[in-house]
């Protein structure tokens, strides 16, 4: 190679740099390099923040611009490189760094690396000439690298701080829009499940994830336990409302996050940098292929409302400020769902309260009671609603007053309180069973309340506080939020009890005003009450 004096490699270069735009700054300096010190490769790469992996910006190779994969820095010279301000070997590089396949790809000989710095010094990128025999430079050819180094360490972070403010810009725009979409989806949903499906795919349309999901949960049991997916949107579904099968073993397998973060009330992330703490989940989500997915708590006055789950298929960094942006998404939807929740309340106990109150047409007796066991059912949805007293011969046995299964009115009955909830309503004031009810229901049923799932009942009591009765619903699916059934079945109570009482009151004066009609028309009336 025949040397070149600096001022004139200097001059080429600075002639060319200065004509071109930023967009092809790297590539060519890459060219202009590899022509001017007459090497065969010239490469210009970024390295990243943890000094592991070099990303290629532009490569000059024999004559032409090529493409190259990024590479890990161990074991070949350019980790030297970004060790020291420069690194030089004129020949045999091969037999230095018998791993890297780069150079024995491309019959690299001599080598020369020079860092490429920030204003800081820090290492941000290289430079590298390679040739496919022993390297000759020319006399300058060191101070023009380093000068070229600093240079384009320069327009690198230029790029970087550029390309940084627009992920800024974009990561507030994304959260805006998140946030922004998350607060209409709760403003406008007209139920529970419409605000799940919308919340879930806000997370999907502009959140970017693959899929999100929200779990149930079942507070009622001994310890609050991961129930069925609500809401679900997935990209790769095939259907609106539906996992892929793949996501569905996702949901399956993540249960035990679902559990820590209920348990802990705090995000559970999983990556595959990172672990949830325990290891038989790692290894199954990353068998499965996953590479994030991040399980949030729906929590609201203190109250586990759910579980929101998003999963992303791309190997992307989650970070700190990605889980702080859901956790407000989750949040807006956490108060969702306690607005409708209590918005559904008041409009069930207004509408029990119209309707204990239009039940004063049939004015009292067994047609009130009939009429009110009716509109019970009727407010609170319920399969079964029913009334009865207790026997006044045998406290073991109540007998129904009224009962209606699936808007029909049925035969009354008698039956043995032992073994059943309505024992339970009698020491207890009041039973919630959540799931199951129909094997507790009585004998005397016959079996035809077996389908029930969840019972309610509430003792009814007079005047002096005694039982005197039982009022109660049942429904056919589980219900674990019986808070609003037993406030309406409250309100119930006191309308039967009222009935009741007053009933049980008037029984000794109806006996007696018999006994005087039947003593009157007795012939022998008048001389018993003359005595």
């Amino acid at each position: 190679m025949s040397p070149t004096m600096a001022p004139e490699i200097f001059r080429q270069l600075a002639s060319g740099l200065s004509s071109i735009n930023k967009g092809g700054f790297f590539h060519h300096l890459a060219q202009s390099l590899a022509v001017l010190l007459k090497v065969d490769h010239a490469l210009v790469a970024s390295i990243d923040a943890d000094r592991r992996l070099a990303t290629p910006l532009a490569m000059w190779s024999q004559g032409e611009f090529i493409d190259a994969s990024p590479y890990i820095l161990k074991n070949t010279p350019c980790e030297q490189v970004e060790q020291s301000s420069c690194f030089h070997i004129l020949e045999k590089v091969r037999t230095h760094f018998p791993g890297d396949v780069r150079l024995a790809r491309l019959s690299v000989e001599g080598y020369l690396g020079v860092p490429m710095t920030d204003a800081l010094g820090n290492c941000q990128g290289i430079i590298v000439l390679m040739h496919s025999r022993p390297l000759a430079l020319p006399r300058y050819a060191n101070e023009v690298m380093q000068i070229v180094a600093s240079l384009a360490g320069l327009e690198l972070s230029r790029q970087l701080i550029g390309e940084q403010a627009n992920e800024r810009i974009a990561n507030k725009q994304r959260a805006l829009r998140l946030l922004s979409r998350g607060n209409d989806a709760r403003l406008h949903a007209s139920d529970e499940t419409a605000l799940l499906h919308a919340a879930c795919r806000v997370a999907v349309e502009v959140g970017g994830y693959t899929a999100a999901w929200v779990s149930q949960i079942e507070p009622y049991v001994e310890k609050e336990s991961v129930g069925a997916v609500q809401a679900c949107v997935d990209v790769e579904g095939d259907a609106l409302g539906w996992l892929s099968p793949k996501q569905l073993l996702i949901a399956g397998y993540s249960r035990e996050m679902v559990s820590q973060a209920l348990e802990r009330q705090t995000p559970v992330i999983f990556t595959r940098q990172s672990s949830t703490g325990s290891p038989g989940i790692d290894d199954t989500l990353s068998a499965l292929g996953v590479n994030g997915l991040i399980v949030l708590p729906l929590i609201y006055r203190g109250q586990s409302l759910g579980v929101f789950s998003f999963y992303q298929a791309d190997d992307l960094a989650i970070t700190s400020r990605e889980v702080r942006l859901l956790s407000e998404l989750a949040d807006d939807v956490a108060f969702g769902i306690d607005s409708l929740r209590h918005r559904r309340a008041e409009h069930r106990i207004q509408h029990a309260v119209t309707q204990v109150a239009t039940a004063v047409s049939a004015q009292h007796g067994q047609a009130f009671l009939t009429q009110l066991t009716d509109h019970m059912a009727n407010a609170l949805a319920a399969e079964v609603g029913f009334i009865a007293t207790l026997d006044e011969h045998n406290p073991n046995i109540a007998n129904v007053l009224s009962i209606f299964v699936n808007g029909q009115r049925k035969p009354t009955f008698s039956y043995h309180l032992a073994g059943v909830p309505c024992q339970d309503v009698l020491t207890k004031r009041e039973c919630v069973v959540h799931e199951g009810a129909g094997l507790r229901l009585p004998v005397e049923s016959d079996d035809a309340l077996d389908w029930v799932n969840t019972y309610v009942g509430r003792r009814l009591d007079d005047a002096k506080g005694n039982p005197i009765g039982i009022i109660g619903v049942m429904f056919k699916t589980p219900l674990f939020d019986t808070q609003i059934v037993r406030t309406v079945l409250q309100i119930f109570a006191a309308r039967a009890a009222g009935e009741l009482g007053r009933q049980k009151d008037e029984a000794p004066h109806s006996s007696a005003k018999r006994f005087v009609m039947r003593a009157r028309s007795c012939p022998i009336a008048p001389i018993l009450c003359s005595t």
